[in-house]
């Protein structure tokens, strides 16, 4: 029962969320992925690698992805 209720408390904080997101404003995300695509630029001129807490999330979305699907992500 705890389980079920520690879930629903997540999926209203990602509801509540993803209305920010959708609530922004169109200049605040153009800024936004200009800064993303200037610091990508910037990792990919100096060849710098993923830090481990990228790598954490995508090892967190591949379990999650997987653990509906049965597949793998890729």
């Amino acid at each position: 029962m705890l389980r079920l209720l520690l879930i629903l408390v997540q999926l209203a904080a990602e509801a509540v969320c993803w209305c920010g997101l959708v609530l922004r404003s169109q200049r605040s995300i153009e800024a936004e992925n200009l800064f993303l695509r200037r610091q990508l630029a910037l990792y990919v001129e100096r060849g710098v690698e993923p830090r481990r807490m990228i790598r954490q999330h995508e090892s967190r979305w591949r379990s999650f992805h997987d653990s509906f699907t049965g597949g793998t992500l890729w």
